[in-house]
């Protein structure tokens, strides 16, 4: 039995419809010293911010401090100020034991001229620290639901304040001193794009087939 071009199509992406959707995550590289002992910062912090897919009111951070300082926090503006206490759940460090589960509370604040409302504090207690060469992950939540959602933070807004760099402090945000930068790219579906490159591939082969005829 032959099939068409346009039939195959259909079949495939149906089958990519039923496979399971990888909810959409932003990434944001945090490289530019705004405040502080900027000649000795180095390196960035990458943080990919995700939807949780258990609980579509929460979302999953993972944090990777590539740079040479301690974090002590990590501070974001999203479009709304989420309401209720800040929770965090499923927290992991790796190496296993290497950082302490941060705390996280909303409300409007500023801090060397950015202005935040969600507030995530790593501790600063000797063997608990968020040091260079360490990663977290956690899930982001509110005790009233709040709907976060990946995409709601602020690129602009992004920093981390960096500690014992030198003996200073410094502050690190996305690239551009605050700018969108290299941070905050939003990483669509798996399901999405194979639908689009299979609808743009049936339409590559309607327009062979007129050109032909």
């Amino acid at each position: 039995m032959r099939v068409s071009g346009l039939a195959a199509v259909a079949v495939v992406v149906a089958g990519a419809a039923l496979l399971p959707a990888t909810a959409s995550a932003a990434v944001f590289t945090l490289n530019s010293c705004a405040v502080g002992d900027c000649a000795n910062f180095s390196g960035s912090v990458t943080v990919t911010i995700a939807d949780n897919v258990s609980d579509t009111n929460d979302v999953d951070f993972s944090v990777v401090n590539n740079s040479n300082g301690e974090i002590a926090n990590l501070r974001f503006g999203y479009a709304t100020t989420p309401t209720g206490d800040g929770q965090v759940t499923y927290f992991a460090a790796s190496p296993v034991g290497s950082a302490g589960a941060p705390s996280a509370g909303f409300g409007s604040g500023n801090d060397a001229g950015f202005a935040y409302n969600v507030d995530i504090d790593f501790p600063t207690g000797a063997g608990a620290r968020f040091d260079t060469g360490e990663a977290v992950s956690f899930t982001l939540g509110s005790t009233t639901n709040f709907n976060f959602n990946a995409t709601g933070f602020a690129t602009s807004l992004a920093h981390v304040i960096s500690l014992s760099i030198g003996g200073q402090s410094v502050k690190i945000t996305t690239g551009g001193g605050g700018s969108n930068g290299g941070g905050g790219q939003t990483v669509p579906e798996p399901a999405s794009l194979a639908l689009f490159g299979f609808a743009a591939l049936a339409a590559g082969r309607r327009l062979r087939r007129r050109n032909v005829q």
